[in-house]
């Protein structure tokens, strides 16, 4: 069998070129003849490659990582670890995925987004720039995170709503409906954004607080 060096420091190792796409392939990944590997992309460790997933660009998928159904893992993307992309969801740009994180629907995380630790993406949300979502968080339905934002512990972020702009979401939090959290604002504890609420500017928003409309910055009191 031959050999390839996937320049993870292990050196080189048995590994094949995908008959659909060319890509290597290390002899202990497992990817499915229907899996597309692209002449560029590399797949190895145990990672598993299913149905009608496709690895393009340059993207790599290693360690225990599966990407299942018909995602996509695109451009310089890594997922890895224990790390699993499903359904139609697609990974792109420089984002990478890891640790026991999920990606599934029609979810897109790009940039140089990282997803990792249990975090859940899923349904139509998308999370770009340089977003981190980590912890048990979860982001769905059509919500939007990035611009350096921050979404972590146990909060959930869903509906339409948009995080961008290095805010903070986190604790048991939960922001949802059209509303807006930007700027450097945090949301914390068990505080519950909705609605049209927007919080911007370096407002906190901590145990209790529950908004559901107006436009709520910088050192106003907290209600």
């Amino acid at each position: 069998m031959p050999t390839f060096d996937f320049e993870d420091g292990k050196g080189p190792i048995n590994a094949a070129q995908h008959a659909n796409g060319g890509g290597w392939v290390g002899s202990k990944a497992t990817v499915d003849a229907t899996a597309y590997v692209g002449p560029n992309a590399k797949v190895y460790g145990v990672a598993q490659v299913k149905l009608d997933a496709r690895i393009t660009g340059y993207a790599e998928v290693f360690g225990g990582a599966v990407v299942n159904g018909s995602a996509v893992i695109s451009e310089s993307a890594s997922v890895f670890g224990g790390a699993t992309i499903l359904n139609s969801a697609q990974v792109k740009g420089h984002a990478e995925v890891f640790g026991r994180a999920t990606v599934r629907g029609a979810a897109i995380v790009s940039g140089t987004t990282s997803v990792l630790g249990r975090a859940t993406v899923l349904g139509q949300a998308q999370v770009a720039d340089e977003a981190i979502i980590h912890g048990q968080a979860i982001v769905r339905d059509r919500a939007s995170i990035g611009n350096s934002a921050e979404v972590h512990g146990d909060c959930e972020v869903y509906g339409d709503a948009v995080v961008s702009e290095k805010a903070r979401i986190h604790g048991l939090s939960k922001v949802y409906g059209d509303c807006r959290v930007r700027g450097k604002a945090k949301v914390a504890g068990t505080s519950g954004i909705s609605g049209s609420a927007v919080i911007e500017g370096t407002k906190e928003m901590y145990v209790g607080d529950v908004i559901n409309e107006g436009i709520w910055k910088d050192n106003r009191p907290k209600l």
